[in-house]
């Protein structure tokens, strides 16, 4: 009876040894799914993982009601076993997709154009919800813990006192899960097995010094670790392809069509309070000549602008609470064009954006045009929603 109670308890433990191993996974899958709070206005405007409502210039006379949404978080709406780690490479193409929507309202607030496009992103280093190989790194970089986890178990397994070994398992079990719960807190045998942990080879990263100081959290350790590899992903590439069509004022007939390719690039780690993002936009579009009765596309316009993100962070989470944005921008105009346009328009551009709530933000943007020695000052309100998190138990 004591063998079969012992085997039972050995069991156990390496049941406690695959669960903390499997927690070590959710632990980076849940991150994963609310790691969308942590990027910056501006990577939110180029690419949404979940849901995107904007609201803008709303003080000028040409109002719109924009919104965006991930192809992967609509299908997760409707099946919620989407939540799994599985389904991330099986669905990479459908979560780097968005689909945006745009009304257009005129000054007596009646819809009076319509736009719908998609969107891309061929390159997508930065948000840890779609950055390939970042479970991969976070389960690599820990595998000596579970080593560490696993020999812990072994050495408990070959304790005669069944109610020594109940006691020792709970000590680890608290080890691994609290990180408040301290080396120096364990048994004086516990810690002893630890030491003996380090006697065979397996180990080049943890060292018995290190692990069997006084203060050594082991909850706290691994939390580092991923918290290492998710703040090293926010200075990574994202790279977007969209097309847009535009609908002419109060009818159907298409009136323009709209390519662009934005790239974006963080310059410091994401563990920092301050953050600086590069941006840059290509934009080509084909509309009509509004000058003529002929309906047809004729006008090309190309466009780009560069500019640098300065983000200050203040919320929970790593949130950005401010940002601020400078950019030089250039319109040119390559056929059909108007009496008293030059082809080319140079303006300085700069937005400033502060965080209301975790998903409320409102962009301020300016352009001066340095010819007419112009302003133009947009107002925009942009939500961020995430139905992520309720389905991920949160």
């Amino acid at each position: 009876m004591k063998i079969k109670f012992i085997a039972f308890v050995f069991a156990g433990l390496l049941l406690m040894q695959i669960k903390n191993t499997r927690a070590q996974s959710a632990l980076a899958v849940n991150a994963v799914l609310t790691a969308d709070s942590m990027a910056s206005g501006t990577y939110k405007d180029v690419l949404t993982s979940f849901f995107h409502l904007s609201l803008d210039n709303l003080t000028g006379a040409e109002k719109s009601v924009s919104y965006s949404f991930n192809v992967f978080a609509l299908m997760l709406r409707q099946n919620h076993e989407l939540n799994l780690d599985k389904n991330y490479d099986r669905y990479s193409a459908v979560r780097n997709t968005n689909v945006d929507f745009q009304l257009g309202i005129d000054e007596n607030l009646k819809p009076n154009n319509f736009s719908a496009g998609v969107k891309y992103a061929f390159i997508n280093q930065r948000d840890i919800t779609v950055g390939n190989g970042f479970l991969k790194t976070y389960l690599a970089s820990t595998t000596e813990y579970t080593l560490l986890n696993q020999r812990i178990a072994e050495k408990i397994s070959t304790l005669s006192n069944v109610g020594e070994m109940v006691k020792l398992s709970d000590q680890v079990n608290n080890w691994f899960s609290n990180p408040d719960y301290i080396f120096s807190m364990l048994d004086p045998q516990l810690k002893t097995f630890i030491v003996d942990c380090f006697s065979s080879e397996g180990f080049t990263f943890l060292s018995k010094e290190k692990v069997t100081a006084p203060g050594y959290s082991y909850r706290s350790a691994v939390t580092a670790v991923f918290d290492s590899i998710k703040n090293s992903y926010q200075k990574k590439w994202l790279g977007t392809l969209s097309l847009n069509v535009n609908s002419f004022d109060h009818s159907s007939t298409l009136s323009n069509v709209n390519g662009s390719v934005e790239l974006l690039k963080g310059l410091v780690d994401g563990s920092h309070k301050t953050n600086l993002e590069l941006n840059f936009k290509l934009n080509g579009v084909l509309s009509d000549d509004t000058t003529t009765l002929n309906k047809s596309l004729g006008r090309q316009v190309v466009s780009y602008e560069g500019g640098v993100n300065f983000i200050v962070k203040g919320w929970g989470l790593n949130q950005s609470f401010l940002e601020l944005k400078a950019a030089a921008a250039d319109n040119i105009v390559l056929s059909k064009l108007y009496y008293g346009e030059t082809m080319h328009q140079f303006t300085l551009n700069g937005t400033i954006s502060i965080r209301v709530s975790e998903n409320l933000r409102i962009p301020v943007e300016f352009k001066y045009d340095p010819v007419t020695q112009n302003v133009l000052g947009l107002l925009h309100v942009t939500s961020d929603f995430n139905w992520m998190k309720y389905f991920s138990g949160k």
